[in-house]
């Protein structure tokens, strides 16, 4: 099964043509990030992780990936790895509640994008994913 994007018609075309798959299980969190990610103008997911463990995700199709770090520890480590595997410049933005900064500065030296403290503002996503969006990686990160 292939995970269809959709595109959603967002106020503003900044990112015509971007991926962007949020992984999160919080009803409230989903419609949060549709509700940000729409004004982008990107193509936009938004599934659940039990969605994200049994469906065919084409990773390497993707943007952006904006995962839920506080469910099942490791998961997020496993979407980066198969991400890295596929598609070194998919950028990955982790969202937690009860990230330490040692975990925080873990995530960011295996190539997460950032992380994101929730609860979040609709402006803080925006930006970010923005950011992430149009930030390059000229390197190759190191298996997580």
């Amino acid at each position: 099964m292939h995970l269809e994007l959709r595109l959603l018609k967002g106020s503003q075309k900044s990112n015509p043509g971007k991926r962007v798959l949020s992984i999160d299980s919080d009803p409230s969190c989903q419609r949060l990030l549709r509700a940000s990610l729409h004004t982008l103008g990107c193509q936009v997911e938004v599934i659940s992780a039990s969605a994200a463990r049994s469906e065919s995700i084409p990773l390497e199709e993707l943007d952006l990936v904006i995962c839920d770090a506080d469910g099942e520890p490791g998961f997020w480590k496993e979407i980066l790895q198969r991400i890295r595997r596929q598609k070194v410049g998919t950028q990955m933005i982790l969202v937690s509640q009860q990230y330490t900064e040692s975990e925080w500065i873990e995530a960011l030296q295996v190539g997460v994008y950032d992380v994101l403290t929730k609860p979040y503002s609709p402006n803080e996503i925006v930006r970010i994913a923005t950011n992430a969006l149009a930030f390059e990686y000229g390197q190759k990160f190191r298996s997580v």
